[in-house]
């Protein structure tokens, strides 16, 4: 979750140069929200207390409550049961768990890689 208020005050005091630091984000990213395996899209329910993320890679959807910023709920959909092997790795490659603060995963270079033989 990031505080827009803190991060345009970053980036205002730092004008040149801020987006080579990895660090920089300590500033203004006030909490993380643990949610699935690629998460790829978002909806907020009309009284904004719900925010649902689409996670593509284990085929779930996490509720978070807004007011709290905790996931609340997974809702399982019907993906498959056995994780094949290729699978896995694409679940790997989408990951930002090995990554310094947990922010990147190889595919934010490689947007949108799919099943091309080298994930």
């Amino acid at each position: 979750m990031i505080d827009v208020s803190r991060l345009l005050l970053y980036i205002h005091a730092h004008p040149a140069g801020f987006v080579q630091d990895l660090s920089a984000s300590a500033n203004y990213v006030v909490t993380r929200i643990e949610v699935g395996l690629n998460p790829r899209g978002l909806t907020i329910s009309n009284d904004g207390h719900r925010l649902f993320v689409a996670n593509r890679l284990d085929d779930t959807i996490s509720v978070i409550d807004t007011r709290t910023n905790k996931v609340t709920a997974t809702i399982k959909l019907d993906g498959p049961k056995n994780i094949s092997t290729l699978r896995h790795g694409e679940q790997t490659f989408y990951t930002a768990h090995y990554s310094f603060q947990g922010q990147i995963g190889c595919a934010n270079c490689h947007i949108d890689s799919t099943f091309d033989g080298i994930t």
